[in-house]
């Protein structure tokens, strides 16, 4: 980006700057002039000195508003301006400008100072606050004591630091600074001021697209959560930087572990075929790209490859017309221990699958899927597969065989966990043919069809807990096939104080079982597969919302599950779960922690 001085702005005012602060907006009408967004996807600065901050990201193509304003040494705004601009899908489009007219809004006031590397005004230097006392040995064997509270700060944004216990006590915590300022992320902005004062690294914009606690002007590279201050150490001199490679999963200070890069069709159609022709296993990072002429090749690899997406990217297929070849699938795994994780993708038109699995050992996890024709992820005959915290919405299909949020045909020794299937117009996960099969911690709810459908061949040894299955337009379970559930105590002690298993059917609309096999419930074994009947209370439905099937307060759901150790989400290690216990239903270890 850009930015200039209008003809019509004093040469006064062009001498007098000395910080010019660059944020990207949604329009220029969002913006008051001369004030700091509070709603910037991206921002950067300036200095007369050659300081500069970060690059802004590149988003999303579409019309923004890109909004420019110029301090002088008393944080006084001496020019401002906003400019509509059109990101294009080419980022190779060249620079973007804004033309910044002449403006007069007051700065710091005669009792602050200017710091000018953040534009903020501060009270003047009256002194820090004094050092905790340090903390008493504890008894024997026993920890430190707690150091003292440090002293309250004089007029200068910050208290002293507490003592350090001996034996290990602990430091009491800073005094707050004077003139009433609050800074508990220590960055020299007082929470006033500060969009997250939790936050040492997000001060007045508070976009992490890559949650790794470095906000958008603070990171040097926002979609990729490896790469944070340092985005140009590169050991191996290879085309990516080191900490590129760490998120990619090659190795940094080895040139010959190559990272594969797709920000188009033609060149996901490349690293598909590189990953499938190279020795061992690949890795392969997307960024944007859309298909929309072929379908893409399956992934055959010797090894394996493992396919992550940038922060923000999103892979959308767009295939326009009919006929052969326009019904797509996106990935196909045709091999062994592959991992897709964290990868966005979005169906306009003819995804008919977006990911499908035909052989052991796959773990898909961390995904999101809006929108499909037929099949959200469907394992097809791959044994020990593992499908892990995805949330997959907007599949199209009418109720039928083989149409679903998640379909498992002729699988052994599969995971489903912690996934939410929600909003598609057919049944939400359908099981066939399989055995040893563990579902649990699943958020099945507001499907055209039922939430768990059981179909063409018996199914058995199916460990079925936690599940928060609701507001389907059929059954919460249905059976047209026998079923036999598995009844170790693993999948059939008590969670709470109900009778057996802790799942919760609530409001589908046709009742809780159904199908030749499980008409009024006859195919579930002794005790009640449905713990719960309660309404979860959602925080929204609405796809794109973080609190997206979230549990609400006061459902008696939240802290309603059971930590199954090696069964669950975390395996051995306890806990990970917020609150007491884990929730009934997925998005407690999802993508986008519910709040």
């Amino acid at each position: 980006m850009e930015a200039s001085f209008a003809p019509g702005v004093p040469r006064s005012a062009r001498d007098d700057a000395v910080r010019v602060e660059g944020y990207l907006v949604d329009s220029c009408d969002s913006v008051l002039l001369a004030e700091r967004p509070d709603n910037a996807f991206g921002s950067t600065f300036t200095l007369r000195d050659g300081n500069e901050g970060p690059a802004i990201a590149i988003p999303e193509p579409g019309p923004y508003g890109l909004y420019a304003r110029a301090l002088d040494s008393d944080c006084a705004v001496v020019a401002a301006g906003c400019d509509p601009v059109t990101i294009d899908a080419d980022s190779s489009q060249g620079t973007l400008t804004v033309t910044m007219g002449a403006f007069s809004l007051a700065g710091c006031s005669g009792s602050e100072q200017c710091f000018i590397d953040t534009g903020e005004c501060v009270g003047p230097d009256g002194g820090t606050g004094g050092v905790g006392g340090t903390g008493g040995a504890g008894g024997a064997g026993g920890m430190g004591g707690v150091g003292g509270a440090g002293g309250a700060g004089g007029m200068g944004g910050v208290g002293g630091a507490g003592g350090v216990g001996a034996m290990g006590g602990a430091g009491g915590l800073g005094g707050a600074g004077g003139n009433g300022c609050v800074d508990a992320d220590d960055d020299g902005v007082c929470a006033t001021s500060d969009c997250d004062d939790a936050k040492p690294r997000c001060a007045f914009v508070c976009t992490d697209l890559d949650d790794d606690g470095y906000c958008i002007d603070t990171d040097c590279d926002d979609s990729v959560p490896t790469c944070d201050e340092d985005c140009t150490t590169n050991s191996d001199g290879g085309p990516h930087v080191d900490c590129f490679e760490v998120f990619c999963g090659t190795n940094p200070s080895d040139n010959s572990s190559e990272c594969l890069v797709a920000s188009s069709e033609a060149e996901y159609g490349t690293v598909i075929e590189a990953a499938n022709g190279n020795v061992g296993h690949d890795y392969i990072v997307l960024r944007d790209l859309t298909i929309a002429a072929n379908t893409p090749a399956a992934f055959t690899d010797d090894e394996g490859v493992t396919i992550r997406q940038v922060a923000g990217g999103t892979l959308t297929v767009n295939s326009p017309g009919t006929g052969p070849g326009t019904d797509r699938t996106v990935f196909k795994l045709e091999s062994k221990n592959n991992l897709i994780d964290g990868v966005r993708v979005l169906n306009v038109s003819n995804a008919r699958s977006i990911i499908e699995v035909k052989d052991d050992d796959n773990v898909v996890q961390n995904c999101e899927i809006e929108g499909f024709e037929r099949r959200g992820i469907y394992i097809n005959v791959g044994n020990n597969v593992q499908l892990r915290n995805n949330v997959i919405t907007g599949g199209l299909d009418g109720q039928g065989n083989e149409r679903g949020g998640i379909i498992v045909r002729d699988s052994a020794g599969a995971v489903v966990s912690g996934n939410t299937v929600a909003l598609n117009a057919m049944d939400g996960v359908q099981i066939r043919n399989s055995s040893d099969l563990f579902i649990d911690h699943n958020t099945v709810a507001d499907n055209g069809g039922s939430g768990l459908d059981f179909f063409g061949e018996p199914s058995s040894g199916i460990c079925l807990r936690n599940n928060n299955v609701t507001g389907n337009g059929e059954f919460g379970l249905d059976a047209s096939q026998a079923v036999t559930f598995e009844l170790s105590p693993t999948c059939t002690a008590l969670l709470s104080a109900g009778p057996r298993y802790g799942n919760n059917e609530f409001d589908n609309a046709s009742g809780a079982c159904g199908g030749s096999e499980c008409d009024a419930c006859a195919c579930l074994p002794l005790g009640l597969l449905w713990e719960y009947s309660v309404d979860p209370l959602y925080s929204s439905t609405t796809v794109g919302d973080e609190n997206l099937y979230c549990l609400g307060a006061p459902s008696t759901l939240i802290d309603g599950g059971g930590d199954l150790l090696s069964y669950d989400l975390n395996g051995t290690a306890a806990g990970n779960f917020n609150g007491a216990k884990p929730d009934i239903g997925s998005r407690e270890d999802g993508p986008s922690h519910c709040n």
